[in-house]
């Protein structure tokens, strides 16, 4: 059920009032209640369904999964579901689910006798990390334990993390930070964010030196910057020396090498050279 939403689902087929149309922009909140000796699986369909709650700023399809105990069992049955935009797996004894995207796959459920102690054991994708669990009973860290005494359903939630990591380039020198996070380059260029993050790059010229701009996955001289976490990313920040005009003069009689752009700390040898008629 939804706002004005009202629809019956049996064996895959939907009847009554199952699609409506939504002002762009609303958050629609989809109710899935199982029938008598049904569980309620998990929601599935475009990338907005997974939670239940959806967005609408497009034509959206989610779809609800309801799944029976196995045939001939009285025991509650314990079912595994997924969410977030990572990917991961949950084994348990007579279970091993594989989770991707709020999408699941494998054996993700199992009949236990009245009274078990299941241990569910999460472990993240490379790129993942673990987010959670949610569900009636389900709670802990990446080893949660549950008491079958009715149907349960836990969801497992993973989130994607990328690698933001950045580089000083260039003939000065400075450091480099992001935030939030704890990059301080310098010392420590390299940091993990969870998918989607807007991070702040600041680039801080030592004395003597200039920021002449990012390169790489950022572009351009605006320092402050932000860069958007929706992959690895590479980053360099670019210093030049700053420079000096050294202007030089001679009286008559004589001149003095010419002046010109110096870097910063460059050692400049002047000569004054007399003309023949000077000493």
């Amino acid at each position: 059920t939804a706002t004005a939403i009202n629809c019956t689902l049996t064996g895959g087929a939907a009847s009554g009032d199952c699609a409506e149309a939504y002002v762009s922009g609303t958050a629609v909140t989809l109710t899935a209640t199982a029938a008598s000796g049904s569980i309620f699986a998990g929601w599935s369909g475009d990338a907005d369904c997974t939670d239940g709650t959806v967005t609408m700023n497009a034509n959206t399809t989610c779809t609800a999964t309801f799944a029976t105990p196995l045939s001939g069992s009285t025991d509650p049955v314990l079912l595994v579901n997924g969410a977030g935009t990572g990917s991961g797996s949950v084994t348990a004894t007579g279970m091993n689910c594989t989770l991707k995207g709020g999408a699941f796959s494998g054996d993700c459920s199992e009949a236990y006798a009245s009274g078990t102690v299941v241990t569910l054991t999460a472990t993240a994708a490379s790129g993942s990390i673990f987010a959670g669990w949610s569900g009636a009973g389900c709670a802990g860290g990446t080893v949660s334990t549950v008491t079958m005494t009715v149907n349960t359903t836990c969801t497992a939630a993973f989130t994607l993390i990328h690698v933001l990591t950045i580089t000083k380039s260039g003939m000065g020198d400075g450091t480099a930070s992001g935030l939030p996070g704890e990059i301080s380059c310098g010392s420590d260029c390299s940091d993990v964010y969870i998918h989607n993050t807007v991070v702040i790059l600041t680039a801080t010229p030592a004395t003597g030196s200039i920021f002449s701009g990012w390169s790489g996955d950022a572009g351009g001289t605006t320092n402050p910057t932000g860069i958007f976490m929706d992959g690895n990313k590479a980053v360099q920040a670019n210093f030049s020396w700053k420079q000096f005009a050294l202007a030089t003069s001679a009286a008559s009689g004589g001149s003095v090498t010419p002046g010109g752009s110096y870097p910063y700390g460059s050692v400049v040898t002047l000569a004054a050279v007399p003309d023949a008629m000077s000493r």
